[in-house]
């Protein structure tokens, strides 16, 4: 049967432990399974409140500035661009679509996606 209980700040939290009282009461307990929720609501309350958005920022600011998030923009390989340029003439002779001259694929822009560059050049 759930029940309230009161938190340090005052506020009226219901807390529901039905299944560690059907747990326990089962004829060969799974300990470890009981365990291992125990331990998921320890951690859980572990993780405590909210962090300021500020800090939250900069932290993440900090993790993509170091590797393996460092990486600069770059164009693809100029083997890995043939090969797309290829592929897209032989889609398009597929297609029926009349040949044109292949043009680089890479970034069309800064911060388009090297897809959607490929589909443009296709298109």
């Amino acid at each position: 049967m759930a029940r309230q209980v009161q938190l340090p700040s005052g506020e009226l939290a219901t807390v529901d432990n039905r299944w560690l009282s059907e747990a326990l009461a089962a004829a060969d307990p799974n300990t470890r399974a009981i365990a291992e929720r125990l331990g998921a609501l320890i951690d859980a309350q572990a993780v405590g409140a909210s962090v300021d958005p500020a800090v939250a920022t900069s932290t993440l600011d900090d993790i993509l500035s170091r590797p393996p998030f460092d990486q600069p923009d770059s164009e693809p390989p100029g083997w890995l661009a043939d090969l797309i340029n290829w592929l897209l003439e032989q889609l398009g002779r597929v297609a029926g679509r009349p040949s044109r001259a292949a043009q680089p694929v890479g970034m069309r822009s800064r911060g388009a996606s090297p897809l959607l560059g490929l589909c443009s050049s296709w298109w």
